[in-house]
Parts: C-alpha cells; sequence; structure tokens
C-alpha cells in the first residue's frame, strides 16, 4: 500500500521557548538555585575580605569589583537555568548589561541618598533598568510594569529581608552570609519569574498557506 504523500511531518520542537519550561513558580525557583551560588561567593568575598576591597579600590571601586563578581560567576549559571533554547549567549550578554546597569543604579542612589531611602530607590530604579535591557534583547510575554514590580518585590524581599538579619546580628561574618542567601533567593527568584521571554512560535505562522 502507497503512502500518502500528503501526510503531515511530525511536530517539530520550538527553538524559542524557554529551555526549563513549566510555571513562574518553577522559573522563579531555578533562577534562585542559579543566582544564590554567585551571591554567597560575592558576599562571602565581602565578609572575609571587604576591607581589602574598600582600602585599595574605595567605596565606588569595591561595588564595581563586586558587580562584575556577580556577572562573571552568574553569566554562566543564569542562562542554562533560565534561557530560551538555542539563546544562551544572548541571554548571557543581556543579562550581563541589565545586570551592569541594575548594579550602576543602584550604587548611585545608595551613594548620593544613602541609608533606607537610597536603598529603596536603588532598587525601583536597578530592577527596573534590568528588566529594560532584556526586554532590549527579547520579546515578552508580559508588560514592563508587571515584569518590573515581580522583580522589584521579590528583590526587595530578599534584599531588605538580609539587611534586618546583618544588624540583628551585629554585623558579623554570619549575617554576611546570610545576607548574600537572602539576596539571592529573592534576586534569583525575581528574575526567573519575572521575565519569560516570548516563543518565536507566537509571532511566526506554523502553518503556511500552499502555493499554488
Amino acid at each position: 500500500m502507497e503512502q500518502p504523500t500528503n501526510a503531515p511531518e511530525p511536530a517539530k520542537p520550538s527553538h524559542g521557548t524557554p529551555g526549563p519550561g513549566g510555571s513562574t513558580a518553577r522559573l522563579a525557583a531555578l533562577g534562585a538555585v542559579a543566582f544564590t551560588l554567585p551571591s554567597l561567593l560575592v558576599f562571602g568575598s565581602w565578609a572575609w575580605g571587604g576591607r581589602f576591597f574598600y582600602r585599595n579600590l574605595g567605596e565606588a571601586g569595591a561595588y564595581a569589583a563586586w558587580a562584575f563578581m556577580f556577572i562573571g560567576l552568574a553569566a554562566f549559571l543564569m542562562p542554562r537555568a533560565l534561557a530560551p533554547e538555542g539563546t544562551r549567549g544572548r541571554f548571557a550578554l543581556a543579562f550581563s548589561l541589565g545586570f551592569l546597569l541594575y548594579s550602576f543604579l543602584w550604587s548611585l542612589a545608595w551613594m548620593k541618598i544613602s541609608n533606607r531611602p537610597g536603598e529603596w530607590i536603588g532598587s525601583a530604579a536597578g530592577t527596573a533598568g534590568y528588566i529594560w535591557v532584556m526586554r532590549c534583547f527579547f520579546a515578552s510575554e508580559r508588560s514592563f510594569v508587571k515584569e518590573w514590580s515581580l522583580l522589584f518585590l521579590l528583590h526587595s524581599a530578599g534584599y531588605f529581608a538580609g539587611s534586618l538579619i546583618f544588624e540583628a546580628l551585629k554585623h558579623s561574618t554570619l549575617s554576611m552570609m546570610a545576607w548574600g542567601l537572602t539576596y539571592g533567593l529573592g534576586m534569583g527568584a525575581g528574575m526567573g519569574a519575572a521575565f519569560r521571554p516570548k516563543p518565536k512560535a507566537e509571532t511566526q505562522n506554523p502553518n503556511p498557506s500552499p502555493s499554488t
């Protein structure tokens, strides 16, 4: 028996869907795991080497060094957790530039305003900058306001929880590492949950009309 000549081909996987897939909660968990390890390492360098950084680089130089440490470590892990299939390099570049802008805006707010107001303004401006850069590289399933709100809330929860622990434990080494843990979990979860690149299949016609 002859095979039908116009039999449909098996569906092919989309190359634009998020690599891990799943719910927002799953992506938040993946982001938290991928970002917490770099966070612990960077906060560890602050806990055990903070004086060295401040003495040799100054406040602005120390913040810049820690930002580049975050980027160097997290730009390797975050794309493997969150990047759409086939876009790890693009995601790594977007993440690096986005985190660099976030760090710059947060540090600027802290150094110009300082204390809690500076931290809150830095949190708001920095997370907005990160989302803006990511949207320059990828289409998104959500509005800017929804993405920014989610990242801002989770980032702030992790950051300020760590700040409270830091104060409660009298600026001890343990409190610094606890801050690194809560910040990593909050920021990583926010990055995973907030920004969801739009699958390419949604912007292409999967069944083009046959030519006549």
